[in-house]
């Protein structure tokens, strides 16, 4: 597997891509994706040419996104990205990959050039990452969301979350100790899970932070304990969800 020196990236990022030269480098690498990809022996139709499914207007346009993701990382969170970003963002991907021949064979494809390898393959997952994750936490953009469920917790409290705004669920979470019948175990009902000791465990551990309202990249919400007991954990959930990142992009 490939690795390039960060100065040797920054050396090379002196150099521009064209738009349309961009497009020709995207276009190598998707091509590769495509021949990869493998197509439903349900299909009876012949697999279509990577031309077809990807003419030049589509891959334009993610294109033209991608560079408005890289603008937006900018001027929104003042986030450029650097050599060692894009040689870090290399190195992740061949540490991680579970295809290293895909991998290869892309970074062949770009004649293993470092400074095509890094703008028009690790430039690209990179920009989309960061551009989500620094929109699913930034205050700017959800904060009155926010303010609505703590004014909300406030006027309830945790224990009247069915009278919230939120989407609300109630999960029972049960230990499963091997003597539960098959038909239990593939039971379909999303309110009655089985975990394994270490997720019982896992989930006992979170009690304490039970009634505060907490967050990840695409929710607030709040979980309220109501049973603890040997084997089972009855669980209630208020979730306000966040404008999902595509939604947010498309709109701005």
């Amino acid at each position: 597997m490939l690795c390039y020196d960060p100065l040797l990236i920054i050396m090379m990022n002196r150099q521009t891509l064209s738009l349309d030269q961009r497009l020709q480098c995207r276009k190598t690498v998707e091509s590769v994706y495509w021949q990869h990809r493998i197509w439903p022996t349900d299909n009876t139709s012949a697999k279509p040419a990577f031309d077809t499914i990807m003419p030049d207007e589509i891959m334009r346009a993610k294109v033209e996104d991608e560079l408005r993701k890289s603008n937006a990382l900018e001027l929104l969170w003042k986030r450029e990205l650097t050599g060692a970003m894009l040689q870090a963002e290399i190195d992740r991907i061949a540490r991680d990959t579970k295809k290293p021949e895909l991998i290869q064979e892309i970074w062949e494809a770009l004649v293993n050039n470092p400074y095509l390898v890094a703008e028009c393959f690790a430039r690209p997952l990179l920009i989309d990452r960061l551009t989500r994750n620094w929109y699913a936490f930034d205050s700017r953009f959800h904060s009155e969301l926010k303010a609505k469920a703590e004014g909300e917790l406030a006027s309830y409290s945790i224990y009247n979350l069915r009278s919230m705004s939120g989407d609300y669920s109630e999960i029972h979470y049960f230990l499963d100790n091997n003597n539960h019948s098959l038909a239990l175990k593939k039971n379909t009902n999303i309110d009655r899970i089985y975990v394994t000791e270490e997720e019982f465990k896992e989930i006992e551990s979170t009690l304490e932070q039970s009634g505060s309202l907490q967050e990840d990249e695409h929710q607030f919400y709040i979980t309220r304990f109501k049973n603890n007991r040997t084997g089972q954990i009855d669980v209630e959930y208020m979730v306000w969800k966040k404008v999902p990142f595509e939604q947010w992009w498309q709109e701005h």
